[in-house]
């Protein structure tokens, strides 16, 4: 490890899964190290270091990145990014993540179990979110940018609806505040949370829309109508850490599921001197795939690193993933949640 490598220690993350090879060079046939058990801390060694690789999961070819990590216990190598999750130290177990469903009603899309966020949705595993009680504690509200606006307390399940019993599991409670306010997203109390917000600009220079167009129309290979600004969002804002800049882009040609011929883009870029390098591109066309929605941009930890909060619908299921953007390194440490039929 170089002088110029550092650790931010407010950055935790956790090992998501069993077993986990941490290797000694950024290749998948490296040396082990160790391997590392689930809920296992480490850190993310900044600058990050990362190289895209390939992995035979389950006689499936995925694609990810080795990533240089340190671990607790001082030891550095590289761990695929799928094993990667995010940590949430939640004061009491299971710590929820929710979002506004209806009214007062809240739909639970993560749960917190040893400081790891997970939940498997009932459209993977029926048995995955079948909670027997509430440990009391509060839930923050917040705001797109991640600003605080609210709090709910005095827990407890939502039943009155056939989704929120068994498909999903929803839940209610007291809010502090009864007056119409805005928020997205929910967090059970924790002793990390610090919401630091996160400055929004919905409204992009014209060159940066116009190299997004051009961008996107050669990637898709296609000529599609891309320059009606009433399809597209788009969410610029600088990551404290690193003082990176990041423009997320959505754009859809109407409605999901609508028809056969929709178009739906989801784009990250990292703006560099003015001009967009290209971090992550989706599309798909038709009314039976995944699509993606930005539900919030968040600092909740206060590391600098931002975390994205997604919802993904399909044609009858839906769930969430987060993303956090650590330079020009994308870190997938969460989905889960929602259901289907």
């Amino acid at each position: 490890m170089t002088d110029k490598n550092t650790i931010n220690t407010n950055s935790l993350f956790r090992i998501s899964g069993d077993n986990v090879p941490l290797r000694e060079k950024s290749e998948i046939t490296s040396t082990i190290v160790t391997n590392l058990g689930k809920g296992t801390i480490i850190e993310i060694v900044y600058p990050p270091s990362f190289r895209k690789q390939s992995v035979q999961i389950n006689q499936n070819e995925i694609e990810g990145e080795l990533v240089y990590v340190r671990t607790t216990d001082n030891l550095y190598g590289y761990v695929f990014n799928r094993d990667i999750g995010f940590d949430f130290n939640s004061k009491v177990s299971p710590g929820f993540i929710v979002r506004p469903k209806e009214k007062n009603v809240f739909e639970l899309i993560g749960i917190s179990q040893n400081n790891l966020i997970q939940n498997s949705s009932w459209y993977f595993n029926e048995n995955a979110l079948k909670l027997a009680n509430i440990q009391q504690t509060k839930i923050s509200f917040l705001r797109f940018n991640g600003e605080k606006r609210n709090e709910l307390s005095r827990l407890q399940f939502y039943k009155d609806e056939n989704e929120c019993d068994y498909i999903i599991i929803c839940l209610t409670g007291k809010l502090l505040s009864d007056k119409k306010t805005d928020f997205v997203l929910g967090f059970s109390e924790s002793t990390n949370l610090v919401f630091s917000p996160v400055i929004l600009n919905t409204k992009i220079k014209s060159n940066f829309k116009k190299e997004i167009i051009k961008n996107t129309e050669t990637q898709l290979n296609r000529n599609f109508k891309l320059e009606d600004d009433k399809k597209w969002k788009h969410y610029e804002f600088k990551a404290q850490a690193g003082r990176k800049k990041y423009l997320i882009s959505e754009f859809n040609s109407s409605s999901v599921r609508l028809s056969d011929s929709d178009l739906h883009i989801y784009r990250i870029d990292l703006v560099e001197d003015q001009h967009l390098k290209n971090l992550n591109f989706y599309s798909v066309t038709g009314n039976k795939s995944n699509t993606f929605k930005t539900i919030a941009i968040t600092d909740i930890n206060g590391d600098g690193f931002p975390e994205i909060w997604m919802e993904i619908e399909g044609y009858e299921w839906w769930y969430f993933a987060t993303v956090i953007l650590v330079d020009d390194l994308i870190l997938s440490v969460y989905s889960g949640g929602g259901g289907g039929s």
